[in-house]
């Protein structure tokens, strides 16, 4: 297994696919304004969707709260040392 928990290495690549989605909806629609090409709306709002539904899946997934890469203060573990 990677360096990265199971949980973690979830919610990142759906925020990476979120991205990816984003920018091919906005790159469609943008170029068919500059080009002058006709498509159908519903392709980019489709895309827009889309990337709305992964976004909204990435922050309610349980390892979006998780702070994996904090280290825990010596003498102190775990969630029991306060600041």
């Amino acid at each position: 297994m990677s360096a990265w928990p199971l949980a973690v290495s979830i919610a990142y690549p759906v925020c990476i696919g979120w991205l990816l989605i984003l920018l091919a909806a906005d790159g469609l629609h943008y170029g068919t304004l500059a080009t002058g090409t006709v498509i159908p709306e519903d392709v980019a709002e489709a895309g827009w969707m889309v990337s709305s539904l992964l976004l909204g899946a990435a922050a309610l997934h349980s390892s979006a709260g998780r702070h994996s890469w904090r280290k825990t203060r010596r003498g102190c573990p775990g969630s029991d040392c306060r600041s």
